[in-house]
């Protein structure tokens, strides 16, 4: 065998062994509008929680909104979650809930969460349902290091003008930066903030068909916020996607997200998920922390 040779197969060697080590994600969220949970038929409220069920096994942080009570609808709590709701929200006789699931029973490889024992809300004057935000630490698997970060959920007005919905918006760039230096109990926020992610029902693209960023998540941005994702996931009554309305706003020096995904991601599943679940897709992200 050549020098040449030894050397190629010593790089496939360390290319594979470089694969094998690479980090995974410290945890993964997802974050779904549910369309009226709790209200309606049996047999949809059953249906909602089989999906949540399904998801949650692959998952870390569940966001929901459009929560019509104060308690989980279902039978019982996804196995190895907890859960927590604010509301009831709005500013008319129709009121939601935010939920919050997430996970006491670490998934295989996954994070151990811990619940900081805080949320924070956004002011109330700024928004038909101000959103909330929960305070987890976090403990990657196979990592040494915990985290404590900031999870907002967030269902925007949708109003009778999009000006309504990007004014919330901005409005949000005020909460995602008090976030960062928001004590909770005798934590105090570490040099450079805290990390801070906001999932949800936004009822705005992040940018417009040319590319552009929307002038609602101008301010996001110029507080040093990432969006995710800029896809289509609302579903028209045909079950087509129509509208890019769900994303998570994150501060970007302290978190990546990875591998953005609309669920299901099976355009097969849409038509009986749009019939029984949502007129919404959920949203997944691997969130690494840095």
């Amino acid at each position: 065998m050549n020098l040449r040779a030894i050397r190629s197969i010593l790089v496939t060697v360390v290319l594979s062994l470089a694969s094998v080590a690479a980090p995974a994600a410290d945890f993964v969220i997802y974050t779904q509008n549910l369309l009226h949970f709790g209200q309606g038929s049996a047999a949809k409220t059953k249906a909602k929680c089989d999906a949540i069920e399904a998801a949650g096994r692959t998952v870390d942080v569940i966001l929901l909104q459009e929560v019509m009570q104060k308690q989980y609808p279902c039978a019982s709590v996804p196995a190895g979650f907890v859960w927590e709701s604010y509301g009831p929200l709005g500013s008319t006789i129709y009121k939601e809930f935010y939920g919050f699931l997430w996970r006491v029973t670490p998934r295989t490889d996954g994070p151990t969460i811990t619940d900081g024992g805080y949320y924070a809300e956004a002011a109330a004057s700024k928004f038909s349902r101000p959103p909330r935000a929960i305070f987890l630490k976090v403990a990657p698997h196979g990592r040494t290091t915990s985290y404590n970060v900031w999870i907002g959920n967030i269902h925007t007005i949708f109003g009778t003008k999009v000006s309504d919905r990007q004014k919330e918006a901005t409005a949000t760039a005020t909460f995602f930066s008090s976030l960062k230096d928001e004590a909770a109990g005798d934590v105090s926020a570490p040099s450079g903030g805290f990390p801070v992610i906001i999932g949800g029902d936004w009822n705005l693209a992040a940018k417009s068909q040319s590319g552009k960023l929307n002038s609602g998540f101008e301010a996001l941005v110029a507080a040093g916020a990432g969006i995710e994702p800029n896809v289509l996931t609302s579903l028209n009554s045909k079950a087509q996607r129509s509208s890019a309305y769900d994303h998570f706003s994150f501060s970007v020096e302290h978190v990546t997200l990875s591998n953005v995904e609309v669920h299901p991601a099976g355009s097969n599943e849409w038509k009986s998920w749009r019939q029984s679940v949502s007129d919404h897709l959920g949203v997944t992200a691997e969130v690494t922390f840095h």
